[in-house]
């Protein structure tokens, strides 16, 4: 990993507020930039990509704004789509469970089943 690399101007800046000792944090933001560049891919990212996203949530919009806000606005349009369509089949599940369990105590009651 080569610090003279990176584009991100916000990375820049970090790295002259953060130790030496601290450097493991920078590395975490070049693999973001990384990512945002398109240079960070293959079949055992997927894991690592979301832990940066979950970890550094403030750094990753900031650098994928900086590095790539075409692919960054698309993301959060997805997301919002995922979120939404979820929402959606977590309602029908639950209109379904609602509607399952009024039939049983339905058939109960037609058992005379005790209330």
């Amino acid at each position: 990993m080569m610090y003279k690399n990176i584009k991100s101007e916000y990375i820049k800046n970090k790295i002259k507020e953060t130790s030496w000792e601290k450097r493991d944090y920078i590395d975490d933001l070049i693999k973001i930039e990384r990512r945002a560049l398109g240079e960070f891919s293959g079949s055992g990212t997927g894991y690592i990509v979301k832990q940066l996203e979950s970890d550094y949530p403030k750094e990753w919009e900031i650098i994928w704004k900086e590095i790539n806000p075409e692919r960054y606005a698309k993301m959060v349009e997805e997301e919002k789509e995922w979120q939404d369509e979820k929402r959606r089949r977590e309602e029908e599940e639950e209109l379904k469970r609602r509607k399952e369990e009024e039939e049983k105590r339905k058939e109960w009651i037609e058992m005379e089943g005790r209330m």
